[in-house]
């Protein structure tokens, strides 16, 4: 709890003013706001009171941020270019408490995948996240630990433009001011809409796409503290799974969760429980027919949780139905690579 009570038209620290509401997270909200002086906009990301004392106390994300920054000004490695810049930091306070403002680069959110992408344009997204990941992982020496959609960003040409083209056609009069608690008569979260799914399967220049990553509120050091759990339940790494030692890889996981999204349109795991087992264990299940291969369990024996889903002999001990939920569409029909 604890959101900052922002208000339409409002100033953050005498130098930038609202302009509308882009989001809201758990532990965040976040803000299109303009420069003074400047015909610039920026999004600025503010953090609950609640989370901004747990960031001092537990998480770093400024700190990350503000490390990414700088060895990105002095890097020459591709993979800075695609990771959403810190532009500024500072705290304000309201009725909640204090708050951590993050100012990044305003951007486009990634369009909802419904059928699919072509798999040219799904080449140049993975590209560009595994050239972030690879600056991530070996020059700032962090895991990013939680890929997904929401965390893709689209780089605008111009954000003026963008908005006034993706401007809602029906007539929205919001409520001036955002209650600190998840409102019920509240702004209304607008993102900014670059295209639609069905504009990008039109589109032909697909080199002119630019995606970044952002969010670092749950990245750590590789050589730091590991939380047992990260990662969006669907996209988790086996070996978060079973408890193993983690490191760069489980981006990898994710990662390749997220380009089989974008091929497809459909998540590539969908775990679920039942009446004799959980949804971990039917989630780890289907990992080998997909990958089409069974577990080299040398390394996962090293998981506190190895003997909840294996027996001795590495074997699996909940064998469940054959896949029937996740549905492969090749498409070679409408796409070519």
């Amino acid at each position: 709890g604890g959101f900052y009570p922002a208000t339409l038209g409002n100033k953050l620290n005498s130098t930038y003013t609202i302009v509308r509401k882009l989001g809201r997270g758990q532990h965040s909200s976040v803000w299109l706001w303009r420069v003074k002086h400047e015909w610039q906009y920026v999004a600025v990301k503010i953090l609950t009171a609640h989370a901004t004392q747990v960031q001092l106390q537990l998480s770093d994300e400024l700190g990350f941020l503000q490390s990414v920054r700088d060895l990105a000004r002095e890097s020459r490695h591709p993979g800075q270019a695609h990771i959403v810049a810190l532009l500024d930091s500072f705290e304000v306070s309201s009725t909640q408490g204090r708050h951590l403002c993050l100012v990044h680069e305003a951007m486009g959110i990634f369009p909802k995948v419904d059928r699919g992408l072509p798999i040219p344009l799904v080449k140049v997204v993975a590209k560009q996240l595994l050239l972030a990941l690879d600056f991530l992982h070996h020059e700032c020496h962090m895991v990013h630990t939680d890929l997904k959609p929401d965390n893709i960003l689209v780089e605008l040409d111009n954000v003026d433009t963008a908005i006034k083209i993706r401007e809602e056609s029906r007539s929205v009069t919001p409520m001036q001011v955002v209650s600190s608690e998840p409102p019920s008569h509240a702004i209304l979260s607008r993102p900014i809409h670059v295209f639609s799914s069905d504009e990008l399967l039109n589109m032909i220049q697909f080199s002119k796409l630019n995606v970044k990553l952002t969010d670092f509120g749950t990245a750590v050091s590789i050589n730091g503290f590991h939380p047992d759990i990260i990662q969006p339940f669907a996209l988790r790494a086996p070996e978060v799974i079973l408890g193993c030692e983690w490191g760069p890889s489980a981006d990898i996981w994710n990662l390749a969760c997220l380009i089989f999204e974008f091929l497809t349109g459909h998540w590539l795991f969908v775990p679920r429980g039942g009446p004799t087992w959980t949804a971990e264990a039917y989630h780890l299940a289907h990992m080998p027919a997909m990958a089409g291969e069974a577990f080299d369990t040398t390394y996962f024996r090293t998981g506190k949780n190895f003997g909840k889903y294996f027996n001795n002999d590495g074997e699996l001990k909940q064998r469940l139905m054959a896949l029937t939920d996740v549905h492969v569409h090749c498409r070679h029909a409408s796409h070519t690579g």
